[in-house]
């Protein structure tokens, strides 16, 4: 199976990791293919992570890992002998000693090329995998009405404490992320900001989205609320800034609409929207000559589709972003369709749920605190779910909302 199509070897490559330093002697096109992505149209740059403690490599005959041999690859209990079908002869620690050279290594353009150090025959799995992951620009992303873009595929946080989100959010970071998504809501916007800061990845390579929780609707209030939030994240802005929930009962989404239009013309803010908003809830900002929301995010699921609010959404030029894609029920993952459809593509019965998503163009902010799931999570785009098997899928619709959080009538504070 090839990798994500989103990858492509141009310059500048960066090798990242305690025992990455050695690894990129050779120009990308004479690399191991388990090293080589695929070229794209279109991509510009790519980065290739061999990370620290998942780098080993062996002398032999060499062909691709399996998606088996590479899924089971980081499995701690793996002692990583070389499978006897590779035909591989494991590294000598003495001789090889020079794979275990210092990093980060960054090498730009040409400079790949005068490397001196050979690369290694092969690399193999074990429990020190060679792993590609999207980085930076490599995840699709999805363009505003403002003319701003946000990837597709982002890290959900809620439900969790900040001294969680903080290690969540630099490791989903490191594997590929640049979509984080919180809120005030959460209470846990200072742990998503350390994780942020610990990443070390600057700050004009992530998009942030954090939200005006329901307390602190109104105009007055819209304002002290997103400095509070900056503060909470150690951020001079955000990227997006949603109303979280419309509470119409409350009847102040309209003021606090038109407070963060104005944080967004102060800079605050580099787009704006809103979530889980209704028809209804759009037609009163459009009949108030309020600027269009960019994004609205919602619940959607297999079982809860929404073709209605999303056709809504895309006539008035808003992109759509799911929450909960999952619908947060392990049932889901077990169900015999879904398990159908993962087998014949190779994947993850998740990763066929999320996947049903991205290839509508629907955004996503799937949340799992286990790295390996954010990995696989991320790892969509090489693959496509058939007509047929669409059809299949559109079997588990239900119509059914998570916790019956109708827009219309639920409220959050």
């Amino acid at each position: 199976m090839p990798w994500p199509p989103t990858l492509v070897v141009q310059a500048p490559i960066q090798v990242r990791g305690a025992q990455a330093a050695d690894r990129v002697g050779e120009r990308p096109e004479r690399l191991p293919p388990a090293l080589r992505a695929r070229p794209v149209p279109g991509r510009e740059r790519n980065r290739l992570v061999v990370e620290e403690q998942r780098c080993v490599v062996a002398r032999g005959p060499l062909r691709d890992p399996s998606a088996a041999e590479l899924e089971n690859a980081g499995d701690p209990g793996d002692p990583g002998v070389v499978p006897d079908d590779l035909g591989a002869t494991p590294i000598d620690p003495v001789q090889d000693a020079a794979v275990a050279g210092p990093g980060p290594t960054q090498l730009d353009g040409d400079d790949v090329a005068e490397r001196r150090d050979p690369i290694p025959a092969r690399t193999r799995p074990c429990s020190h995998a060679v792993m590609m992951v999207p980085m930076n620009d490599t995840t699709p992303t999805l363009t505003f009405n403002d003319g701003a873009a946000m990837p597709q595929v982002g890290l959900g946080t809620a439900r969790e404490d900040d001294e969680t989100m903080r290690r969540v959010v630099r490791e989903a970071i490191d594997v590929g992320y640049r979509l984080i998504d919180t809120a005030a809501k959460y209470e846990n916007e200072i742990g998503v900001g350390r994780g942020i800061a610990d990443s070390g990845v600057g700050r004009d390579e992530l998009f942030v989205t954090t939200k005006l929780r329901g307390s602190e609707q109104g105009y007055e209030s819209a304002f002290t609320a997103l400095d509070g939030s900056l503060d909470r994240l150690g951020l001079e802005y955000v990227d997006l800034y949603l109303i979280h929930w419309p509470l119409p009962r409350l009847d102040k989404y309209l003021d606090s609409w038109r407070a963060i239009v104005e944080l967004q013309a102060a800079g605050k803010t580099r787009s704006i929207g809103v979530s889980n908003f209704l028809p209804e809830h759009l037609d009163r900002l459009a009949d108030a000559g309020l600027p269009v929301p960019a994004l609205n995010q919602i619940e959607l699921h297999i079982g809860f589709p929404q073709r209605e609010q999303r056709a809504d959404d895309e006539r008035r030029g808003i992109v759509t972003q799911a929450w909960s894609p999952l619908a947060n029920n392990p049932a889901l993952l077990a169900d015999p369709a879904v398990v159908r459809t993962a087998e014949r593509v190779g994947r993850s019965p998740a990763q066929v749920l999320l996947r049903w998503h991205v290839q509508q163009g629907i955004a996503i902010v799937p949340k799992t605190t286990s790295t390996e799931r954010a990995r696989q999570n991320l790892a969509l785009f090489d693959f496509e779910l058939s007509d047929d098997d669409l059809r299949e899928l559109a079997t588990l619709e239900t119509g059914i909302r998570v916790g019956d959080q109708d827009p219309a009538t639920y409220e959050e504070f």
